[in-house]
């Protein structure tokens, strides 16, 4: 469980630090773009960005649900501002790829 959690903080550092070269390198948009990210991002708070949140956060508040077939995983986790948890969730699909876990943004939206 602790290299979901490791993808779960690259994935939330790479959207607070505007590093989506880095998600583009790790084919993790493949089903939302930089510029659908970035819109939801200026539509929920166009005066803040978004932080990263304390480190226990990743495995206290995270939901993972594992997928029946054995194939991976998938994340809710909101996103956090100044003032806290947001309601701003951001949705990965993990999947095993031989014996190692990659990713894909699925979503990103208010649950």
């Amino acid at each position: 469980m602790e290299e979901v959690y490791r993808i779960c903080k690259l994935a939330m550092e790479c959207i607070v630090n505007n590093n989506y070269i880095r998600l583009e390198k790790l084919n993790a948009l493949t089903r939302v773009s930089e510029s659908d990210i970035k819109r939801v991002l200026a539509e929920y708070n166009p005066d803040e960005h978004p932080i990263m949140p304390p480190d226990s956060f990743f495995e206290e508040a995270a939901y993972i649900g594992k997928y029946n077939d054995g194939s991976g995983y998938y994340v809710d986790i909101n996103l956090w501002y100044k003032t806290g948890e947001s309601d701003l969730t951001l949705q990965l699909d993990i999947r095993w790829k031989g014996n190692k876990l990659n990713f894909t943004i699925d979503d990103l939206h208010v649950l």
